[in-house]
């Protein structure tokens, strides 16, 4: 039994402390990669909340240009839409103008 203690005791004196040390190592990279996630995690939330207040912000201001661009079309077609009827109205005055010159002649 003396053979199977010398081996013991050898394991425990060189290959016990390496496997503590390899231990600690694991933990303490273990501990360094969930903070980095964590980093990258809070970084990526972050950015797409920087990102969507963007977003907002370029649709209210195109939904604001549409809306005055929809005001602007909407007078200009009132304003065409006068002219049309403005042109109408002439065209009969002349027409009435040049009949009752015809009937006078």
């Amino acid at each position: 039994m003396g053979n199977v203690e010398d081996i013991r005791k050898v394991v425990q004196d060189f290959v016990a402390p390496d496997l503590k040390a390899l231990e600690a190592r694991l933990i303490a990279l273990e501990k360094d990669v969930k903070v980095g996630f964590e980093q990258a995690d809070r970084s990526s939330v972050e950015r797409f909340a920087n990102a969507e207040k963007l977003n907002q912000e370029r649709f209210a201001s195109l939904s604001e240009k549409l809306s005055s661009a929809e005001k602007i079309a909407t007078i200009r077609h009132e304003v065409v839409m006068s002219a049309l009827e403005m042109e109408k109205r002439i065209a009969r005055l002349e027409s009435a103008r040049s009949k009752g010159e015809a009937q006078h002649a």
